[in-house]
């Protein structure tokens, strides 16, 4: 085990689950069990690659063109006195240390806590605590370490002393070694940033700035990687500019007011963004990220700097962290080194035979009948191959007392105008799905016809020249798979679930 005694001075002794992990590997409906990704994870093998940094992304753009005036006078002062720390000496020291040794400024002030003064260089960071999001966990380590034989260090942060404990803690380590945890509201708070409680968005971007990484893989705890997630450090995307990104199904959340609220030239800043695929009609998800923190420092403060105004910029200009990382980028002056997938995710569906409502039948505030529709689980996002690389499971998560819903359709990547037409919350499309929900009716998986990807091209690691790859096709042996409403459809979520488990195992 690594680091348990020091680890878990953090923790508290009063059970977090009730249940201990132990327990929750013996209910068969939180193993592996979506089968259908085995045949998806094509290569599992660990690789170790090389430290490719390229120097010439380590220096910051001094260019002030893509700034304007803020318009609130305290965002406007705070972004200067945020500004006079990144260009000072004290900054500059602090970097060259926590690039010698990235545990360096964990061991400064802080008794509660302390990591190993060797920490590695590359590692995935996963923000999950509390009896909820520590289910997720355990099948995202159980599948990282015993399906996809990572052994890539785990780094697990949890929001407060309340959402885990030793004995858990404890218990994790024993079975996914190498992996250490921290509580995000016991560090010590970022200096030259507004203070605001370090929870839920705000505390996963703190999150960043306190993980003993050299270079990280972010992960949600409800984001199950389908290959081994060491693959993607080798991304020449990632390997050109040392961050990777990946798109949303949407591409309407970041409001116009945001650029001038936060001081920015859209003019300038936004084509620099689009370079990078940052802006290419598609917003940014955080479900999974990949960053270098030494190479891009001053964009992660930029990043938890915005999001300490959450409360001004949430749900009003922004909806949560996801967009931005790309704004940071804009802010430190690196937009043209953001760098986003441009391959769209695809989407994974379940027949939901009361999730619609038809639009011409509903007259002002009236109910009326609803019908069925292929309801969104979450995205199926792709490496720059065209590969299905993760499963980011954002609606009907899972849950310790009840059977998660299995996709029954897996789409290839989605086009936006799809997207908008059909499962956004404004669509312009015939139906409308309930509750939040995002559905489409059965035509429009029936209108749809995808036929081969054509070829990709991406840079080649040295960036001297454009390597030719051929883009992933199948994503099950057998080829797609869609079932007719009468087959999946059932008038009970229950019956509809047990039933859509018999086709899923068989395909």
């Amino acid at each position: 085990m690594l680091g348990i005694q020091n680890a878990t001075a953090s923790c508290n002794d009063t059970p977090v689950c009730q249940l201990p992990v132990s327990w929750m590997l013996q209910r068969p409906y939180l193993h592996p069990i979506y089968k259908l990704n085995t045949s998806i994870t094509t290569n599992t093998t660990t690789t170790t690659s090389s430290s490719s940094n390229q120097e010439s992304s380590n220096n910051i753009r001094q260019s002030s063109s893509h700034l304007t005036g803020a318009t609130d006078p305290a965002v406007a002062l705070s972004r200067q006195q945020l500004q006079a720390y990144l260009a000072s000496a004290e900054f500059t020291a602090y970097k060259l240390q926590l690039s010698e040794n990235p545990a360096a400024r964990l061991q400064q002030k802080h008794e509660q806590y302390l990591l190993p003064t060797h920490a590695p260089s590359r590692g995935i960071l996963i923000v999950a605590g509390g009896r909820k999001l520590l289910t997720h966990l355990v099948v995202q380590l159980q599948v990282l370490r015993h399906v996809l034989h990572c052994d890539l260090p785990v780094e697990v942060a949890w929001q407060g002393a309340t959402e885990m404990d030793n004995r858990t803690l404890a218990e994790l380590q024993r079975r996914y070694a190498p992996l250490t945890g921290f509580d995000i509201q016991a560090r010590p708070y970022p200096a030259h940033h507004r203070r605001v409680k370090l929870k839920r968005w705000v505390g996963k971007v703190a999150a960043l700035l306190f993980c003993s990484f050299a270079e990280v893989l972010l992960l949600d705890s409800d984001n199950l990687p389908l290959v081994n997630p060491a693959q993607h450090f080798k991304d020449p995307l990632y390997i050109q500019e040392g961050n990777l990104f990946w798109p949303d199904f949407w591409s309407d959340w970041v409001r116009a007011g945001v650029w001038s609220w936060l001081g920015l030239n859209k003019t300038v800043v936004q084509p620099r963004l689009s370079a990078g695929a940052g802006w290419s009609g598609r917003n940014a998800e955080s479900g999974m990220l990949l960053i270098n923190r030494h190479q891009w420092l001053e964009v992660l403060h930029w990043v938890f700097w915005i999001n300490s105004w959450a409360d001004k910029l949430y749900q009003k200009l922004l909806h949560g962290d996801k967009d931005t990382f790309a704004l940071g980028f804009a802010l430190a002056g690196a937009a043209s080194s953001y760098r986003q997938v441009v391959m769209p995710p695809g989407g994974a569906f379940w027949w939901d035979s009361t999730v619609l409502e038809v639009k011409w039948r509903k007259t002002g505030n009236t109910t009326c009948p609803r019908v069925g529709g292929w309801s969104l689980l979450g995205a199926l996002q792709h490496d720059n191959t065209g590969r299905p690389v993760f499963f980011h499971r954002t609606m009907d998560k899972m849950k310790l007392d009840q059977l998660p819903l299995p996709p029954q359709v897996l789409t290839g990547p989605l086009p936006s105008r799809w997207v908008q037409y059909y499962i956004a919350h404004n669509n312009h499309g015939p139906t409308k799905a309930i509750n939040w929900r995002h559905a489409a009716p059965h035509s429009a998986f029936q209108l749809m016809s995808v036929g081969p990807l054509p070829d990709l091209t991406v840079p080649s690691a040295d960036k001297q020249a454009w390597q030719h790859l051929p883009a992933y096709i199948n994503v099950l042996p057998d080829g797609p798979w869609t079932a007719e409403p009468s087959i999946v459809g059932s008038s009970t979520r229950s019956h509809s679930r047990s039933h859509s488990r018999s086709h899923s195992r068989s395909h």
